[in-house]
């Protein structure tokens, strides 16, 4: 069994930073809507801390996109150990140390049985107040009712979400169990980040590749099982 998550993570590493840059030109003040005070540079220092839980495909893309701007990159794996260029890298023990040292997190762990809740109340209230929080992985990494009661009551901390908790593909239906799209500090897609023009050729001519690789008694490549 092969997989294609690679072509997937050329596509979803921009997220992100549009993420970032969105989140940070909303926060400009409206005349109708009132928002933070701190001037608008002081939202979001390129050169911050940015931890990535998860370095595999798509959080190793989107570390190399982000490193040019100067970003300090705090990373997770399941090793603990990467030939990245990072300032850190840890393990889930080692969560609650980029949190608190991240102005932008992102999450591209898998879905198991250890990181499901794992961003909860507490670890929410290790981010940094003008915090970034980006879920290109799944929903249930987060709890739901934890991350909307956050949004609600930090209105300097932003959340970029492509994955959500009950989504059609999975439930049959897309459905929020809070309002969060009656706040102002987040950002929603349909988890679809990793569909742009050419995504699924890419993941065809993958397919195809190793299929010959297979029948031409050579490994294919991106094996999981």
């Amino acid at each position: 069994i092969t997989e294609s998550a690679h072509v997937h993570a050329y596509n979803i590493r921009n997220l992100p930073t549009c993420a970032v840059s969105r989140s940070i030109s909303r926060a400009r003040p409206t005349p109708t809507r009132r928002r933070q005070k701190a001037p608008l540079e002081k939202l979001y220092d390129a050169t911050g801390g940015v931890g990535i839980l998860g370095l595999g495909g798509i959080g190793k893309k989107t570390a190399k996109l982000l490193r040019p701007f100067g970003s300090k990159i705090y990373a997770l794996n399941s090793s603990g150990k990467t030939e990245e260029r990072v300032e850190f890298i840890g393990t889930l023990n080692d969560l609650d140390f980029i949190l608190e040292n991240s102005d932008i997190v992102i999450i591209s762990l898998p879905l198991i049985d250890e990181t499901k809740n794992l961003i909860d109340k507490k670890e929410l209230k290790l981010m940094k107040p003008n915090a970034i929080l980006v879920n290109v992985a799944r929903g249930q990494i987060i709890n739901e009712a934890d991350l909307y009661e956050h949004l609600k009551t930090h209105p300097d901390f932003y959340a970029g979400m492509d994955a959500w908790w009950v989504e059609p593909f999975t439930e049959g239906a897309f459905k929020l169990n809070y309002p969060f799209f009656n706040l102002p500090n987040i950002l929603g897609s349909p988890h679809n980040s990793a569909i742009v023009p050419g995504s699924l050729e890419q993941g065809l001519k993958c397919a195809i590749e190793n299929i010959n690789l297979y029948l031409n008694k050579k490994k294919p490549e991106h094996i999981i099982n």
